[in-house]
């Protein structure tokens, strides 16, 4: 009761938004003054901006996700 609705996780871009992406870019900026002013209660994730060859290489980036992020 009074939790439906809430919001207790926020996922974003990181600051690279994507490959330089400017909306994206501008999610990650708004989230962190939110977190700033301590305006939300809740966690935020941030999404890894990788290089443009790991983007594209599929499963064979699973290599790089193991040393890189585990």
């Amino acid at each position: 009761e009074g939790s439906e609705g809430k919001i207790d996780l926020i996922i974003t871009f990181d600051e690279g938004g994507i490959s330089g992406h400017t909306n994206h870019n501008a999610v990650y900026q708004g989230v962190c003054r939110i977190m700033e002013r301590k305006m939300l209660d809740v966690e935020v994730l941030t999404l890894n901006t990788v290089h443009l060859v790991r983007k594209y290489l599929g499963i064979i980036d699973v290599n790089f996700i193991w040393t890189d992020e585990w």
